[in-house]
């Protein structure tokens, strides 16, 4: 849908995103919707929040960058990198646990 955008409509996605960030913060009772869905069976609820598609982008890019920053994610963390799995955290511990009884770790 967005890549069919005009490309001064893309320019102004871009202006706004880029406020947005500079301002550090986006004020989440502004552009976030809470509904609560029963849960069945009981007589708790179950809150959803929906986002629009273009702050759901936002989001998408926000969170993309802060991945390829290895500088923000300790490097035990396999979870939300690109590349990285189960297998990743399996071998670090292998690795881990082969140093413990030389005291090199």
């Amino acid at each position: 849908m967005l890549s069919h955008l005009p490309y001064k409509y893309k320019e102004l996605l871009v202006n706004l995103f880029n406020r947005f960030l500079a301002k550090g913060f986006i004020r989440v009772e502004d552009i976030l919707e809470v509904i609560f869905i029963p849960k069945a069976g009981t007589s708790g609820v179950r809150p959803i929040s929906l986002l629009s598609c273009i702050l759901k982008l936002l989001e998408k890019i926000v969170l993309k960058t802060l991945a390829e920053s290895q500088s923000l994610l300790p490097h035990e963390q396999m979870g939300f990198r690109p590349s990285w799995s189960c297998n990743n955290s399996l071998v670090t511990f292998i690795i881990f646990l082969e140093l413990l009884p030389a005291g090199n770790f």
